[in-house]
C-alpha cells in the first residue's frame, strides 16, 4: 500500500515568503507617501515610486547612493553626524518624531514635507525608514488663511462706529470728545468713522446768507 506524499515545507514556506514579498512590494508601489529605507552609513536601499516622483529622480538614481542628496544644506552636510550620534547614544534627532522638514528635488528646487523615520533591526542590522509626504499645498492654504486673518484684523481696526450718549453743543454744534475736548462735528465723525465730508448749504442758509442770490417757491438757489 503505498503512503501518499507529504506536504514540502520548505516549498510552503518559500511559496508564503515570495506571496508575503510581492504583497509588500503592491503596498509600496501604491503608497501615496513617499517611502525611503536607508542604512546605517545613511546609504539609500529602497525607494518607492512616490519617491521617485516627489524627488524627480529614478530608482536608478536613488539605491545605492547617500540620502543627504535629497537635503538642502546644512542638513545635508549634518546627516552623517545625526546617523553616527545615534547609533553611538541612542539620542534621537527625528527617529520616533514626525516633524516637518525640507527636500531638496533633483532640478535643485526645495519642497516642505512631512517625515516620519523608524528604525527597523533585522539581524542585528539597522535600518531606517523614512516616510514622507508633501505638505506645499497645505502650507499653501494656512498662508492663504493667515493672511486673510490679518486683512481681516486690519478690516475691523479700521471700522469705526459711533454710538452711546454724544454730548453735543446746543448752539455751535460742537461735540466733547472722551478726553472732555470740544470738536467740530465733522472732525469728531471723520476720527470715529469712515465717512467724508463735501460741505454745501441748505436753503435755509443760502437764503439767510444770500437773499439776493436766492430764488423762492421751490427753496432752490437761483441760478
Amino acid at each position: 500500500m503505498s503512503s501518499s506524499p507529504q506536504p514540502d515545507d520548505g516549498a510552503g514556506e518559500s511559496k508564503n515568503l515570495l506571496e508575503s514579498q510581492a504583497y509588500l512590494r503592491a503596498i509600496l508601489d501604491d503608497a501615496v507617501d513617499a517611502i525611503i529605507a536607508i542604512d546605517e552609513q545613511g546609504v539609500i536601499r529602497m525607494a518607492n515610486p512616490a519617491a521617485e516622483r516627489m524627488f524627480g529622480y529614478s530608482r536608478e538614481e536613488l539605491i545605492g547612493h547617500k540620502v543627504n542628496k535629497l537635503m538642502p544644506s546644512p542638513d545635508r552636510e549634518q546627516h552623517d553626524d545625526y546617523i553616527g550620534r545615534y547609533l553611538r547614544t541612542g539620542e534621537p534627532h527625528i527617529i520616533g518624531i514626525g516633524r516637518e522638514v525640507t527636500g531638496r528635488r533633483k532640478d535643485g528646487t526645495f519642497i516642505p514635507v512631512h517625515l516620519a523615520v523608524s528604525e527597523v533591526v533585522v539581524d542585528e542590522r539597522r535600518s531606517f525608514i523614512g516616510v514622507l509626504r508633501d505638505i506645499a499645498d497645505i502650507k499653501a492654504a494656512i498662508d492663504r488663511q493667515n493672511q486673510l486673518i490679518v486683512e481681516l484684523r486690519e478690516a475691523l481696526e479700521k471700522v469705526k462706529r459711533l454710538s452711546g450718549l454724544l454730548p453735543i453743543c446746543a448752539s455751535c454744534k460742537k461735540i466733547r470728545d472722551d478726553q472732555g475736548y470740544w470738536k467740530q462735528l465733522e472732525a469728531y465723525i471723520s476720527e470715529h468713522s469712515e465717512a467724508e465730508f463735501s460741505h454745501s448749504l441748505c436753503p435755509d442758509c443760502f437764503k439767510r446768507l444770500y437773499p439776493e442770490y436766492y430764488r423762492g417757491g421751490d427753496d432752490k438757489p437761483a441760478q
